[in-house]
């Protein structure tokens, strides 16, 4: 009996119930569909991001060759003026800036704790 109705249903007009049935396999073939463009574009980004990188590198190698024809790209680290000097340049690293640090606060403690000393000391002879 209720696949005789179901029968006879098909031929008429969309029920409210397969309407919506209807709307939710659209809305899920458009969520596939925008779920499967995601995930390709999440296996393409790395490539693409090396692309990039190497574009602009040919395009920097290309500038650099038309500007100064007959020289290469120069690396900073190398250059005359920093031969001749090798302070210049360089940065104290972060391990030796905290040492720096803890240094000058153990400093002032010891200034501190040796001027209290001698103020106790200097109300005790005249006293």
């Amino acid at each position: 009996m209720f696949n005789a109705r179901q029968k006879t249903r098909k031929g008429d007009a969309l029920t409210p119930l397969d309407r919506k049935q209807a709307a939710l396999r659209e809305k899920e073939d458009k969520l596939r569909q925008a779920a499967d463009q995601l995930q390709r574009l999440i296996e393409e980004a790395p490539r693409k991001r090396e692309e990039q990188i190497r574009r602009r590198r040919e395009q920097l190698a290309a500038d650099t060759r038309s500007a100064f024809p007959q020289s290469r790209l120069t690396d900073r680290r190398y250059d005359v003026f920093v031969a001749e000097n090798p302070a210049f340049g360089t940065r104290r690293l972060r391990s030796e800036k905290q040492q720096g640090k803890i240094l000058f606060l153990v400093l002032l403690a010891v200034v501190v704790f040796l001027s209290v000393w001698v103020a106790r000391l200097m109300t005790q002879i005249f006293l």
